[in-house]
């Protein structure tokens, strides 16, 4: 008999002998989707074809269980709340910086740029910090820009100062 006709499913968990380099091994293996398992799939080792049936059986009335509970749950209304906030840019900036200093550290890096980095991130932090990365659109790109021009910052002047974009309008390019 070959292994694929002994496979047993419970619904979407399949039982079924373990086979490894094209030979039995006399262990049965429990596959258990990610659907059913929280988003990673699994797979369980028995040495008999009962106990993995039973935990299967099991496995497949848990598994029930919480579907129900989840669309009872959409049906009035009942959402879960989401797992984690979205990290912000200051959050992404403070692993950057700390992956660069330990960059400048191995020499990969030359302080000097480092600091120099540093020094143009502060404005931007000080302005999109609090933000999620999903939330700066390029409106607010140039809301950033039109607010850095009115407190006397200069954009480059000649070539670099000004970019024809694909649409036809000056963009502006330079320091902010």
């Amino acid at each position: 008999m070959t292994a694929e006709s002994q496979t047993r499913r419970f619904g979407p968990i399949t039982v079924r002998p373990e086979v490894h380099r094209g030979a039995r091994t006399g262990k049965w293996v429990m596959d258990i989707p990610a659907t059913v398992n929280n988003g990673r799939r699994a797979r369980l080792f028995f040495d008999k074809c009962s106990e993995a049936e039973e935990y299967a059986k099991q496995a497949e009335e848990l598994a029930c269980a919480r579907a129900a509970q989840a669309k009872r749950d959409r049906v009035q209304g009942i959402f879960p709340a989401p797992e984690k906030p979205k990290p912000t840019i200051r959050d992404l900036a403070n692993h950057w910086l700390t992956t660069q200093e330990a960059r400048v550290e191995l020499e990969e890096v030359r302080k000097v740029s480092f600091e120099t980095d540093k020094y143009r991130l502060e404005p931007l932090l000080e302005y999109f910090g609090a933000m999620a990365a999903d939330q700066i659109t390029r409106s607010v790109v140039t809301q950033y820009h039109l607010k850095r021009l009115t407190r006397d910052r200069k954009p480059l002047t000649g070539p670099r100062g000004r970019v024809k974009t694909t649409a036809g309008r000056n963009t502006l390019v330079g320091r902010f």
